[in-house]
């Protein structure tokens, strides 16, 4: 992932890709820094913000995770993972 960020640090999805990883692995800080930089270069790119939400709800910040799940909806109406996590934070 890195080699791809240096040679081309403007692909949301290797951002996105990299921050799932580090979410993965417990780094929750870096995996949302990738996640935002990746809605940076594409606000719309669902994934990247679908993660960001569960990195929030991880957190234990259920506010952010909520708009960004709400978003996602907005994006995606039928997103099935979205909807699953924004209705057990009670939204």
């Amino acid at each position: 992932f890195l080699t791809s960020l240096d040679l081309d640090p403007a692909q949301p999805f290797t951002h996105s890709n990299y921050g799932t990883l580090l979410a993965i692995l417990g780094e929750r800080k870096d995996a949302r820094v990738h996640f935002l930089r990746a809605l940076e270069l594409d606000p719309g790119f669902v994934p990247a913000r679908r993660n960001l939400a569960f990195v929030y709800m991880d957190e234990g910040d259920p506010d952010a995770a909520a708009k960004e799940l709400r978003k996602v909806l907005e994006l995606l109406p039928g997103d099935a993972q979205a909807r699953e996590a924004l209705d057990s934070l009670g939204n």
